[in-house]
């Protein structure tokens, strides 16, 4: 496998509170995300980015992978 490109992904994530009451006004929305990585595939069902590469003999291998449904990406951007 070729080296892949480095890229940022912004993406709405799901939370919960750990408090017993709930601020909508505050909470009722997704969490903005940012996540740096090579981009190892991104297709109709999502993005994935590895956090960590290395090469041996001439290849390189990845590992780390976030996978974040397209769903919930904003943009995949160069940072």
């Amino acid at each position: 496998m070729k080296a892949l490109r480095f890229v940022e992904v912004q993406w709405n994530d799901a939370h919960s509170t750990g408090a017993a009451t709930f601020d909508a006004a505050m909470h009722h929305r997704p969490c903005v995300m940012y996540t740096r990585g090579w981009l190892v595939k991104q297709d109709e069902s999502g993005v994935s980015v590895a956090c960590e590469r290395y090469q041996e003999d001439g290849q390189w291998f990845y590992r780390g992978t976030t996978y974040i449904p397209a769903g919930m990406v904003v943009k995949v951007s160069r940072p």
